[in-house]
């Protein structure tokens, strides 16, 4: 007989080749099985990935007070445009005229 560290290997190595990773449907279900899981266990699953990555634009969070992004998202909305394309049309324009 097998010493019992080994069979729990084996049994180990047995239970994740049976182990399938699921189709999400949502952000959350993704992220639930991936809390509750661990990726090693997936390894001989998972595909190469490519992923391109634009290091010259950045978001950048500041705080905003929330009657002035009331009124910005306001005007935004009757021009058209996204909030944050007129946050930054603005602050082009004020540094323009500085």
């Amino acid at each position: 007989m097998a010493p019992k560290s080994a069979q729990l290997d084996k049994n180990d190595m047995e239970r994740n080749k049976r182990k399938r990773i699921p189709e999400f449907k949502s952000l959350e279900e993704f992220q639930d099985f991936w809390d509750k899981h661990d990726v090693t266990d997936f390894w001989d699953k998972l595909k190469e990935a490519s992923i391109k990555v634009d290091l010259k634009r950045s978001k950048n969070l500041v705080t905003i007070d929330p009657e002035i992004l009331k009124r910005i998202r306001k005007t935004a909305a009757q021009k058209g445009l996204k909030t944050e394309s007129l946050i930054n049309i603005w602050l082009q324009e004020k540094i323009l005229q500085s």
